[in-house]
């Protein structure tokens, strides 16, 4: 019997079910060839480790393979040391692999059988399996039922999500990108122009100095005021207002000297 099972039968019982009826089957797929009787409930009692009992697509993992996204942490050097990342990992098709083989009158019991992978059983042949081997097996299948607690989601369903999320963060960046940089410069030039028609009745240096100080101190008023929560979204919708009148006018321009 595997030792990754401490559950009561009955608990067991009630969790095999809620599993889909292909899942099912694929125990009972085994309970057909055991001579004494075995059953698939109690099959899936001592194969499956209770960790993942409650979590059909966990049971269909360890049985036929698939590869899932699990958190990782990878160590980047020179870019904030460890991160955690999505990273694939793959499960391999289990047998139903016998301890005692068949040609040795092994049959399909609790007692006598363990999930392994199809590879390492197959390559077997008819030969018994070692005590070394029993335990590889057994550690393997509990690894991977605890790597399955913590997976991310297959990768279909993960990668579509970090597209989308991806996508989002870009817009915001590019948004975040034109407030920060046109609508300042834009500010400037509206606070320079300002000053240069009310200083018409100074000397020309003087009013040259002047009207670039107004423009310097509109851009960083507005840099300013862009860093501070809340009011960033006022100014940010004053500058879509202005860039917009801006366009139309253009539009207009264009339109009568067309």
């Amino acid at each position: 019997m595997s030792p990754t099972t401490d559950m009561s039968i009955a608990d067991s019982n009630m969790l095999f079910s809620d599993l889909p009826m292909h899942i099912q089957d694929k125990f009972q797929a085994i309970a057909y060839k055991s001579d004494s009787g075995q059953t698939a409930r109690q099959f899936f009692h001592t194969e499956v480790p209770d960790i993942s009992k409650a979590d059909p697509e966990a049971v269909e993992l360890l049985l036929d393979g698939g590869t899932v996204l699990i958190p990782q942490d990878v160590y980047h050097q020179g870019a904030g040391g460890v991160q955690t990342e999505a990273v694939e990992y793959t499960l391999p098709d289990r047998d139903f692999s016998r301890i005692e083989s068949g040609a040795n009158g092994g049959d399909y019991t609790s007692d006598n059988v363990v999930l392994e992978d199809m590879s390492i059983n197959r390559s077997r042949g008819a030969e018994d399996m070692t005590d070394v081997e029993y335990e590889s097996a057994t550690d393997a299948l509990q690894g991977d039922a605890d790597i399955l607690s913590n997976r991310l989601g297959d990768v279909a369903d993960v990668g579509t999500s970090d597209l989308t999320a991806a996508a989002e963060v870009s817009g915001e960046s590019v948004l975040e990108t034109a407030f920060e940089s046109v609508l300042p410069i834009s500010m400037g030039v509206k606070g320079a122009h300002s000053a240069w028609q009310a200083t018409s009745h100074l000397p020309n240096d003087e009013r040259v100095a002047v009207t670039a100080l107004a423009g310097g101190g509109s851009v960083l008023a507005t840099y300013t005021l862009l860093a501070v929560p809340g009011v960033n979204i006022l100014v940010a919708g004053y500058g879509i207002w202005q860039l917009t009148k801006l366009a139309c006018a253009g539009i207009d321009h264009v339109t009568k000297n067309a």
